[in-house]
């Protein structure tokens, strides 16, 4: 008997997870999509949130009661109560009906759930800067790896289509390792980057020491995009941070170029138009 943690999270389709202003705003899905939901959380056993998170679903404590409601919402509400529900935070007092809050010892909780729980256990996204598991695994196209970690304040890389085998093979879509160091990320590429023919694109393979992190860098050519031309601004203290690392590898003898935004008018209006023509 052993839970399987499942991790969630919601993205628009530009890639953000909240508004400019830091809250959250999950949007109302569509009835078939609702359903997916229900099942998912009629599934779980219990559910692990952080503050944040904890206080947006609470909104669902008392939707089901609402007149006119409609009945997909209603049945996602009567599973939301249902549901054991696991609370981390250092801040709240108290929590709701079917909840428990712990403030500490949050790797001890996980580790009793999984050996305590058969079945599903659901978390967020920013679990795996919680500590909830030592190695993840995502995969990437336009920045599914490389924002949630952003967000989390994780470790990850998009590594060359191919490098990591997928199965069933998917044409664009890369796996990489979401990790809390460098040094776990290098020790997971060393298992995952193998040739499988299962993946059509799977890459021959090639003996790379993952685990060499201390290298001379001189030579070695970086690409410094600081805007893709699209999305909101970058703010500038992320900006400087960026600067700030490519200097340092430029110091060492790295070649650091900066690219221009890949995102231009004329790309906008040809997604722009296939989405169109797409709907």
């Amino acid at each position: 008997m052993a839970a399987k943690l499942i991790y969630g999270m919601l993205t628009s389709l530009d890639g953000y997870m909240a508004a400019a202003d830091g809250t959250l705003v999950l949007p109302v899905p569509e009835a078939d999509l609702h359903q997916y939901f229900n099942a998912q959380m009629r599934r779980a056993k219990t559910v692990l949130h952080g503050r944040r998170m904890y206080e947006v679903m609470r909104f669902w404590d008392t939707a089901g009661d609402e007149p006119g409601a409609p009945e997909v919402a209603v049945d996602f509400a009567r599973a939301w109560k249902e549901t054991p529900k696991i609370v981390f935070s250092k801040t709240l007092r108290e929590v709701g009906p079917n909840a428990r809050l712990v403030k500490d010892d949050l790797e001890g909780v996980v580790r009793a759930l999984k050996a305590d729980v058969d079945g599903e256990v659901m978390v967020a996204g920013a679990g795996v800067a919680a500590g909830y598991g030592p190695l993840h695994v995502g995969t990437d196209i336009g920045g599914s790896l490389r924002l949630p970690a952003g967000w989390c304040g994780i470790f990850t890389l998009k590594p060359s289509l191919g490098r990591i085998p997928i199965d069933p093979p998917y044409a664009g879509r890369a796996a990489g390792p979401m990790t809390r160091t460098v040094a776990d990320a290098a020790l997971l590429m060393s298992v995952l980057a193998q040739p499988d023919d299962r993946d059509t694109m799977s890459l021959p393979a090639q003996s790379i020491e993952w685990s060499r992190l201390e290298r001379d860098v001189r030579g070695l050519k970086i690409g410094l995009l600081l805007d893709a031309g699209a999305g909101l601004p970058v703010d500038p203290e992320i900006t400087a941070a960026v600067q700030a690392a490519a200097d340092r590898f430029a110091d060492a003898g790295a070649h650091v170029e900066t690219i221009a935004p890949f995102f231009t008018d004329r790309r906008r209006r040809v997604l722009t138009n296939w989405l169109g023509h797409s709907a």
